[in-house]
């Protein structure tokens, strides 16, 4: 991350595309299965949905660089889907629970 500028992370359209796949349709996807569970395991679901509304790993970026990857790229979409979690996971709680 320190080799590369700090513009270059909001400046990629292809890192917003994997940060909104990461963080809305996963989570969105993940809360539709969960409606099949019965509503007695309301806590498992929550849990459930709230570890997959978490951002990309910083392990996309170490196993980049250690099988000589982009990982200046893996370093980016890590920063970038942290940075936009703070939105995507009070957002994606709220619309499951319309549908809870």
């Amino acid at each position: 991350m320190a080799n590369s500028k700090s513009v270059h992370i909001f400046t990629s359209l292809e890192g917003y595309k994997v940060s909104f796949f990461r963080l809305i349709i996963v989570p969105l996807c993940t809360a539709i299965f969960m409606m099949l569970l019965p509503i007695q395991y309301y806590d498992i679901r929550m849990t459930l949905l709230i570890a997959n509304s978490t951002p990309v790993g910083v392990m996309l970026a170490m196993f980049s660089q250690l099988y000589t990857g982009d990982f200046e790229y893996g370093a980016r979409i890590v920063s970038l889907s942290t940075l936009l979690s703070l939105v995507s996971i009070p957002l994606v709680l709220s619309m499951t629970r319309l549908l809870w």
